[in-house]
């Protein structure tokens, strides 16, 4: 009897000294990991002067009739005053088609005459910025960016999904190459001023986040699976004029701008915050819990800021811009890569999966829902009282505005959809997965372009 109750006690000890050292090597592992983790933001981590560390840039140069870097103008994605045609085909109201060699999921970049576009021929490792005429199509110049490794990407995005940005001066393409962020200016002619590495990137989908123009920098996001941090970069000297780093997890937004308390201010959603930044010095003004992974792009309406997110659980946000800033309502929904889009009073989604939400901007309650018919990739535009959503499948729908769900029409192309389109001087310019089109109505005293064959990239 002893003899059992002897063992039994040696096993109990044994298991408890085998607890012991099992939790204290995980607890060392732990250490080492965060004090790794730390050393990694502290080597991200460029301080700024709060200042810019060269002369100051030229004045951005845009019209209200420009499409200049991603979501438009600072209107949200909302066009100019001129509606665009709400009817067309392959055979009606195409003022030219053009082809695109490669791939890529940016949306055009317009820019008076000219519109800049990224694509990339993957199995030469090689990414292109180009550049059309937007009155015939026609190719003006084109530029071998970078050949080189291609970080890993899912099948659907794809090399060239980042949006070219201007000034109005020269143009900004941001690609992820050689596991690091690189962003590179060009004249409108398309010659090379400088480049700059921006930061380090790790993959597990891609990248996909657009750059953002503010005062004399181009801000960079580039949340990533290693560590997250977001830049700033001078529009004349290509030098990083501050970096700070955003913390751990995975996400795929762009940066946003918005209006508070008399600034403006960046905006950024994902791992699992809401946060505005000083564009000046990189620091944070506020921070509230948000969508722990997004690939969206935040829109503010009538004070308010509304977020969406990669999952269910995590939800979309409505935030009243208060000093301080509030959250007012989440919802459970899950309205992942398409950007939301405000209108008098109502918020619009867009979901991947093809389904279209109304919600009430100061509730969040759901005013109607219905299906479109195929997924989404590209984020809804508004024109005049009509939004656009083009879907996978070559359609854009066109809906009206409103608390009832009016569907006007749907216009079909040959092609794929999945860059969100650009309003321009009365024109809406789609990339498809092949072509670029220009969509407009032919005026009486001008033929029509015709469909060109541009020979792309070599």
């Amino acid at each position: 009897m002893k003899r059992h109750t002897w063992l039994v006690t040696t096993l109990i000890l044994i298991l408890l000294f085998g607890l012991i050292v099992w939790r204290a090597k995980h607890r060392i592992q732990a250490i080492l990991i965060t004090g790794a983790d730390q050393k990694k933001q502290q080597g991200l981590h460029i301080e700024s002067n709060g200042a810019s560390r060269t002369s100051g840039a030229k004045p951005v140069a845009v019209t209200d009739n420009d499409w200049p870097w991603w979501r438009g103008l600072q209107h949200n994605n909302h066009a100019s005053d001129l509606l665009p045609p709400l009817i067309w085909s392959e055979t009606e109201n195409i003022l030219w088609k053009v082809p695109i060699a490669g791939r890529g999921h940016s949306s055009p970049c317009v820019l008076g005459d000219k519109i800049f576009l990224t694509t990339a021929v993957e199995d030469e490792g090689s990414q292109f910025a180009l550049c059309f005429d937007v009155n015939s199509g026609e190719l003006l110049w084109q530029h071998r960016v970078h050949q080189g490794k291609l970080v890993y990407q899912n099948q659907k995005n794809t090399q060239a999904s980042s949006t070219v940005a201007t000034d109005g001066h020269h143009i900004f393409c941001l690609f992820a190459v050689d596991d690091a962020i690189w962003l590179s200016c060009f004249t409108l002619n398309g010659s090379l001023v400088w480049q700059c590495e921006v930061g380090p990137y790790v993959s597990k989908e891609g990248f996909g986040a657009s750059p953002l123009i503010m005062g004399d920098a181009v801000i960079v996001a580039a949340d990533n699976v290693s560590q997250s941090w977001m830049a700033a970069v001078h529009r004349t000297a290509g030098e990083i004029i501050w970096r700070t780093a955003r913390g751990t997890g995975t996400s795929y937004a762009s940066p946003g701008v918005m209006s508070h308390a008399g600034e403006r201010l960046i905006v950024m959603a994902g791992l699992n915050k809401i946060v505005a930044i000083d564009p000046q010095a990189g620091t944070e003004k506020w921070i509230l819990p948000g969508p722990d992974m997004a690939a969206s792009t935040p829109v503010e309406g009538d004070g308010m800021l509304f977020v969406t997110s990669c999952t269910q659980d995590s939800g979309i946000f409505g935030v009243r811009l208060s000093d301080p800033p509030q959250i007012m309502w989440t919802q459970p929904i899950k309205a992942e890569v398409p950007s939301p889009l405000y209108a008098d009073g109502l918020v619009y989604l867009a979901q991947d999966l093809g389904i279209m939400l109304c919600l009430e901007a100061e509730s969040g309650v759901q005013v109607w829902r219905q299906r479109l018919g195929s997924n989404v990739t590209a984020s809804p535009v508004l024109a005049g009282d009509h939004i656009l959503v083009s879907l996978e499948d070559g359609r854009t729908v066109i809906l009206k505005t409103g608390r009832s769900f009016l569907r006007i029409r749907e216009n079909k192309l040959d092609d794929a959809l999945y860059a969100t389109p650009a309003l321009s001087r009365g024109r809406i310019f789609l990339r498809g997965s092949e072509h670029l089109y220009a969509i407009g109505e032919p005026s009486s005293s001008a033929e029509m372009a015709p469909v060109l064959s541009n020979e792309g990239p070599q």
